[in-house]
Parts: structure tokens; sequence; C-alpha cells
């Protein structure tokens, strides 16, 4: 016998959309605003000192994904101890979402810089920040790439923290098998002998879906960092490794 097609979702009723706009009305008010008002907290201590001003900025951030509660968005976060207190880090995490981004600032215990598209730079308001705090990329351009590549390697060699979503791009489904991981990033930490600390990120395609503009719902960012994974494998068999954990993580 022929499996049934599932029955059509029936549209939703009017109140359940008016109270959607309303809470979206809401939530981009309050988003801008706070965005605004923290603007100088975020920007100009890494303008006028540099990366003596990060730890400041990282503050700014952090009240900025605070911020998300007011919306219905909660965190889980467990595993912060894998990240460890001093010295170079690389955090490899997955993407699904424009989410994790608050989600990052919320959950790491240090300060840190994260590599990001050079495009969301063009963005009012939000690209001034991004570029005082993000390391950018053009991945379309081979010079861009290997720009980005030495700044990671300079954060890294000066015993900081970078944050890498090595799948490449944002999954177009949440909840999607984590893609293959890029190895530029891994390959830099493996050479200088860094932890690589994985970061499974769930939840966050359901509160803010990747594609769909501006549909915020309530949910719970889950964010389960693991345990440093030793590289004693080639790079390309290591990021297979590493993709697997990560399917893990956010299982």
């Amino acid at each position: 016998m022929a499996d049934k097609q599932a029955a059509p979702r029936p549209p939703w009723p009017a109140w359940r959309v008016v109270l959607g706009y309303l809470h979206l009305g809401f939530a981009f008010f309050i988003f801008l605003t706070v965005m605004v008002i923290l603007l100088p907290l975020m920007v100009l201590p890494v303008a006028v000192l540099g990366q003596a001003g990060q730890g400041v900025s990282h503050l700014g951030l952090r009240l900025w994904a605070a911020c998300f509660y007011l919306f219905g968005v909660g965190y889980r976060i467990r595993g912060r101890q894998y990240v460890p207190a001093k010295g170079g880090c690389l955090v490899v995490a997955n993407h699904s979402s424009f989410l994790d981004s608050p989600a990052l600032y919320a959950a790491m215990p240090r300060t840190f810089r994260p590599l990001g598209k050079v495009e969301m730079a063009r963005l009012p308001v939000f690209g001034l920040i991004y570029r005082h705090v993000v390391i950018q990329v053009d991945r379309g351009q081979l010079s861009s790439r290997a720009a980005s590549l030495g700044a990671i390697r300079r954060e890294l060699a000066a015993g900081r923290v970078v944050v890498v979503f090595a799948e490449g791009s944002m999954a177009p489904i949440p909840g999607m098998h984590i893609r293959p991981l890029q190895t530029g990033a891994l390959s830099i930490a493996a050479e200088l002998g860094l932890p690589i600390v994985p970061l499974g990120i769930s939840g966050s395609g359901y509160a803010l879906p990747p594609g769909i503009p501006m549909r915020l719902r309530p949910g719970i960012v889950r964010l389960n960092f693991g345990p440093a994974q030793p590289v004693d494998l080639d790079i390309r068999t290591f990021a297979q490794h590493l993709q697997g954990v990560l399917q893990d993580l956010v299982a």
C-alpha cells in the first residue's frame, strides 16, 4: 500500500499571526535600541586601544547577547571548562543561524575574535561593530582568504582565542547534518600545537531560521563545548573526525 501523504498544515489563525508580528516588532525595536546604546562600548575601546580594548568590547557584546532573553530566547551552556583559561585556542563551531553570533558571546568564558564573512560589514550599525571585532574574509578572493588565515595565525600565536564556523557557510536547513569542515584554521592551530575545542550549537535555527528574514521565535539555544581534540591524524582525516564530534554535540 502506498504511503499516505501528510495532510497540509492548516493556516495559522489571525490572532497568532498578529502576535507574531507584534513579537517581531518588539524584538527589532529592542535589538536596534540596545545595539545603538551599546555601540560606543563595543566599538570605541577597540578603535582607540586596539587589542587592549577587546575585553571592554566583549563586555558590551555580552550585554547585547543578553537582550535576547527579552525576546524569549534563552541559552543553555555546557562544557565551558574545556576552553583553556589562558593561551591560544581555536574553537570550532557549526553554524545554522544569525543567532549563533550573540550566542557565542553569551557562552564564551574568554574574549575572542570570530571569523566572519565580509558582507556582514556592510550592514548599518551592526556593520560598524562587525568591522572592529571580527576577522573578516571574502571567500571569493584568494588574497582575502590568505589574509584572514594570517590574522588567525597572529591571534593564536599571541595567546588569544579564535572562533571559526568551519563548515564555511550557514546551513540552509536547521538541524541538518554537519557538513565537511574546511581545514585552513585547523592546520594553523595544529602547526602551533594549540588546543582545538569543538562547540556544537543547536536550537538557534529554530529561533531564527536561516533564509527567512526577521522571523524570531522564542526558544532555547544550546551550546555544548567538547574536550580539546588531539591532532594525531593528517589534517583532512582529523577534519572528518571533528565533523563527527560536532555531530554528536548537536544531537
